[in-house]
């Protein structure tokens, strides 16, 4: 039976996939503000001009015609600070027409009635969570942030528990 996962089915290539890939917490990048980082998986470029990052107290839109190469990293940076409590995370990524592109949170979450990515009992030290390959399912905490490049497999892996839903 097909399989699907972020609305993929099993054997299916998308074109373009755009996920978020790392970002901080507490007042850790630049200027002492936190960032996402968002990574387009996917082989061929992404349109995510007017795409909205939304947090537990902000909404970050990506300007219009904002094009993502395949390969490519867009990092964003928040006016607020990410809250340091693995529990109280909550991030997800929208295209143009509100549509859940991609998510994760502190705890077992739904997100637009979709369930996300979610880290429990998050151990390890630093403030940085990223994938521990770009685009893969394993997240890891580590002690330096690597926005705008390729993630390291250095740190510490996060317990999570991943629950996905097929999307209509």
């Amino acid at each position: 039976f097909p399989v699907t996962i972020l609305g993929l089915q099993a054997g299916a290539f998308a074109q373009d996939r755009v996920v978020i890939n790392e970002f901080s917490i507490g007042s850790s990048y630049k200027n002492g503000q936190d960032f996402i980082e968002l990574k387009n998986v996917g082989i061929a470029d992404a349109n995510i001009g007017n795409f909205t990052i939304v947090l537990e107290n902000e909404i970050i839109r990506i300007p219009s015609n904002t094009i993502l190469p395949a390969g490519g990293f867009y990092v964003a940076s928040t006016t607020q600070m990410i809250p340091t409590e693995a529990n109280n995370i909550s991030i997800s990524l929208n295209d143009s027409t509100a549509k859940l592109v991609d998510g994760i949170a502190g705890k077992a979450a739904n997100l637009n009635n979709t369930s996300v990515e979610s880290i429990l009992n998050t151990t390890g030290k630093g403030n940085f969570f990223a994938r521990k390959t770009d685009g893969d399912c394993i997240w890891q905490l580590e002690a330096a942030h690597t926005a705008g490049a390729s993630n390291t497999k250095i740190g510490t892996n996060a317990s999570i528990q991943i629950k996905y839903r097929d999307w209509e």
